[in-house]
Parts: C-alpha cells; structure tokens; sequence
C-alpha cells in the first residue's frame, strides 16, 4: 500500500527532537562517512522496512511500526507530562513506572544492530538454540514475532504470560524490568549528554564470582538529562565499576502509591565518560545539539581527531 510506513526509526523521535536547535536540525557525526552535519532527525537513526512483517502478518505487514509507535505516544506523554525534562522532582504510579521500564529495556531489542545480529553473527550453538520450535530457520522473522508481542506489552505480566514471547527473552526482559531501578540525573557544567546509535549504552562489571552482569544502562533523553538504570546487585559488583555514586545512582521513594524520584547533578568528568563509552560504540553515527558541548566528549573517544571538522 501507498501510505505504508517504510522509514522505521529505531530511536524514537520524541527523543531525537530533543537534540535540535532552534531550525528543528541536529548534529549528526556520521562514522560511516567521516562527515559533521546537521540533518533533520527524520533522516537520522531509520533503516527501510526495519520492521516490516510479512509472515506473521501479510495482511498488516507494518503492524510492529505501528505498535511501536503506540508504545512511543504512550512513553513520550508519561515523560513529559512527568516532568522529566525540567522538575527537581518526579513522580510516577507503579504503572507509569512499569511500562517506562519495559520500554527502555525494548530499546535495545528493537534496535538495528539487533536485527543484524540475529541475521549475521549469532554463533552456531546460538543459532540451533533459537531455532528450536520455530516453523521457519529464518532468525530474522524468529527476532520480529518477538518484538511484535513484545511491543504490545505494557506490564512484566504480560510478558511473563505471553507464550508467543521465546522463554529466553521473556526471562531476559523480567530481569531488566524487576532487577534495575531508574534514575534520573542531569548534567552539571560545560559539557552535553549525546546520543548514539547504540541505544542504550552499557556498563558491564563482575560479581565476586566472577559472573559478568550489566550494571548500567544509560539513556540520554535530552542534551541536559539521562534516565539510567543500574541493577539492584549493585553492591555486590565489584567497586572499580560502580561508576555513579550511591547519592546519584539511587532507587525512588515510594510514597503513598507512587514512585518518586530526586533529580540528581552530574558532573563534567562523569558526563565525558558516559559519552566517551557511547561514541567508541558508535557504528553508524550519533546525534548532539551544539558542537561547542561536546568537545570534551570527543577527545576522550575514538572520535578525537574530529575536532578539527567542529565550528
């Protein structure tokens, strides 16, 4: 059909749009080409027919595009009318809560390096895993039916009870949800939050016995804020990568019903890291509002040499 959506965007516009100056563009670092440009968002972060499905729905091949989008509507009204991008203090309903967290967990699962994963470079024992009960050995349709029920969920029971969802990812995507608190942090001093293709950025560390578990997963929602969320083994990580301070990484109060969460400052050094892991993540390119912010950033990363291409 004429009108089908064929541009999908795995990092949501509501999010992008917050990275645009005044003209509605951004800046984009394109890795692929070695160029500093300033693009609409539209054009950043798409791939053709990302999600598009033709075997599990012929019939409504962009049903996931569309579900996705839903799911976008619902989180960018929960944020903004939330206050995340401006309150000291945030409040949320354990609901509001719940479907943030799937969400943020979706984002990594949805993503284009994801879908490229599944088709180019699962190992062999990975690949027969996967294929068990699966009518078809095509990891690709296998990676779409998953995320087409995951994008329809809203709650961990949902998940937790959808036998649509491979038993992997449904054990998976309750560990993100329950095992992780957010919190919010905003960035204090000279230097931006920036954002890359790779949604989220992780920070991996060790318990004592040597299991490697992620312990942070950060999310720029803004050039001046960050949702993160860190696991709630936190303290049984070992202490050379507990990165943010107990004071700034911290679980929300629960009050009357609700989740409340204290906006916390991060510092310029702190900011730097976080986006010097994101930028040597960087496959495609990644996005920030004005060049003079992130300077620092890009010393500090694989991209240090393309200062010179900054005005």
């Amino acid at each position: 059909m004429e009108n089908e959506p064929k541009r999908n965007h795995y990092i949501p516009q509501f999010i992008l749009r917050k990275f645009c100056d005044s003209k509605g563009q951004l800046l984009y670092l394109n890795s692929k080409e070695g160029t500093i440009q300033k693009r609409n968002p539209k054009s950043v972060f798409v791939v053709s027919d990302l999600y598009r499905d033709e075997f599990c729905n012929p019939s409504q091949p962009t049903r996931i595009e569309s579900d996705l989008a839903l799911f976008e509507e619902e989180i960018s009204r929960i944020i903004a009318g939330g206050g995340f991008y401006q309150k000291e203090e945030i409040s949320l309903t354990t609901e509001e809560y719940e479907k943030l967290s799937i969400f943020f967990s979706l984002m990594d699962f949805r993503a284009k390096k994801t879908r490229d994963i599944f088709i180019n470079t699962l190992s062999e024992s990975s690949r027969r895993l996967y294929s068990i009960n699966q009518e078809r050995e095509n990891l690709e349709e296998f990676w779409k039916i998953n995320l087409g029920e995951l994008a329809k969920c809203r709650t961990i029971s949902q998940i937790s009870s959808n036998q649509k969802i491979n038993e992997l990812f449904r054990v998976n995507f309750v560990f993100e949800t329950v095992d992780f608190f957010m919190s919010v942090i905003e960035r204090r001093g000279p230097e931006d939050f920036l954002l890359g293709d790779i949604y989220p950025t992780f920070l991996f560390g060790l318990l004592d016995q040597g299991l490697r578990l992620p312990v942070y997963r950060f999310f720029p929602i803004s050039p001046s804020r960050m949702i993160v969320f860190t696991s709630a083994k936190i303290h049984s990580i070992r202490k050379e990568v507990r990165f943010l301070s107990d004071n700034i990484s911290r679980a929300p109060i629960v009050n009357s019903g609700r989740m409340v969460f204290h906006v916390r400052k991060l510092y310029c050094n702190d900011v730097v890291a976080i986006n010097a892991m994101a930028l040597n993540e960087v496959i495609d390119g990644c996005v920030a509002k004005e060049s003079e912010r992130i300077k620092r950033s890009l010393l500090k990363s694989k991209f240090e040499k393309w200062i010179s291409f900054l005005k």
